[in-house]
């Protein structure tokens, strides 16, 4: 109600440990079925805005199903009230990282079983796709920024900070989200 927006918003911040970190061998955890465990549970609650390492490579690859699939989809129609397609698929990625994971194939995999948009290379201030991680092997990008489709139109930018090497190898990630609040005198 404070920000005048129609349904709750969740904000989820994400860390996927990189495959094969010894953590994840004494936590027998796996970071993509724990987070889409969690966003499962929310789904009803509200729009999700995520900000994380996700430790992915993905490419060109798009996180939504194709519009052609929609068609197929319709068809079955259990299916279909699963997944519903929405206008914000249609906006092109740029990305300048060509590279790709294991775990760049599940965050897809992620985002079409909850419904999220990539933020990289589709927003205003990064409409080029920078890279999140700079290491003397090179550069990748393995930082997100994800949205429901509900509140993808709400994000006024998203944006990949200059990276500052004596703070970390990663660059800071940032999201200007749009409200409708109104200050009362």
């Amino acid at each position: 109600d404070f920000f005048g927006l129609k349904n709750d918003i969740i904000l989820c911040a994400a860390y996927c440990a990189p495959s094969g970190s010894t953590y994840l061998g004494r936590h027998q955890i796996d970071p993509y079925d724990d987070l889409e465990q969690k966003l499962s549970v929310l789904s009803n609650e509200g729009s999700f805005l995520v900000m994380a390492d996700m430790n992915a490579r993905c490419q060109s690859r798009e996180e939504y199903i194709d519009s052609d699939d929609d068609n197929r989809l319709s068809e079955l129609s259990f299916l279909s009230e699963l997944y519903q397609g929405d206008d914000t698929a249609n906006f092109p990625r740029i990305y300048i990282d060509t590279g790709f994971n294991t775990y760049g194939e599940r965050l897809i995999s992620l985002c079409r079983t909850v419904n999220l948009r990539f933020l990289n290379g589709k927003k205003v201030g990064d409409l080029l796709g920078f890279p999140t991680c700079f290491t003397p092997n090179g550069f990748s990008t393995v930082d997100y920024g994800l949205s429901s489709p509900a509140i993808f139109n709400q994000i006024d930018s998203f944006k990949v900070d200059i990276h500052n090497l004596a703070l970390s190898d990663h660059a800071t990630i940032s999201v200007c989200l749009k409200v409708n609040n109104v200050i009362e005198n």
